[in-house]
């Protein structure tokens, strides 16, 4: 068997709404696309960018994660292989198309509040607890940061 690599890595932001979907054996699949972007010169000396929109599939665990805690314009990492299949459309036209389906996709920035999702107010106040260690005897014997280790201090 050949050796060979299907590995494709992108950061960029989700450009289509995300809708989590069942199959008919009941796991979670989700589509949706990814905007990357590449600059270049124009003529003038500014830069434009380009945007290339990518095609996704996440299914089980992951795409409910997606579908619950990221939405449209959302940063994303994204690593997954890229796949090829074909369909027929409703008048009978074989349609090909390249998707990537993911294996890993990592949000990158802060939670995106979803449309009427009230954000609560988190008390930013931390409660603190005295907490007594019970040491044993070793470690009673590790010297403080400001006592001095001599060589026949350490034990090897």
């Amino acid at each position: 068997m050949a050796f060979s690599i299907n590995k494709a890595t992108l950061v960029g932001n989700i450009s289509s709404d995300l809708i989590l979907k069942q199959t008919t054996s009941g796991d979670s699949v989700i589509n949706f696309s990814v905007a990357t972007n590449r600059s270049i010169k124009n003529d003038d000396g500014s830069y434009k960018d380009l945007p290339t929109f990518h095609r996704i599939v996440v299914w089980g665990k992951l795409a409910e994660w997606i579908a619950r805690d990221l939405t449209k314009g959302s940063k994303v990492f994204i690593e997954g292989r890229i796949d090829n299949r074909s369909y027929e459309t409703e008048k009978g036209e074989k349609k090909y198309i390249s998707e990537i389906v993911a294996d890993h996709v990592i949000g990158l920035g802060g939670r995106k509040i979803k449309q009427g999702e009230v954000q609560e107010e988190k008390n930013d106040e931390v409660q603190r607890e005295e907490v007594e260690l019970d040491l044993d005897d070793t470690a009673k014997d590790i010297p403080k940061g400001d006592e001095k280790v001599g060589v026949d201090d350490i034990p090897f």
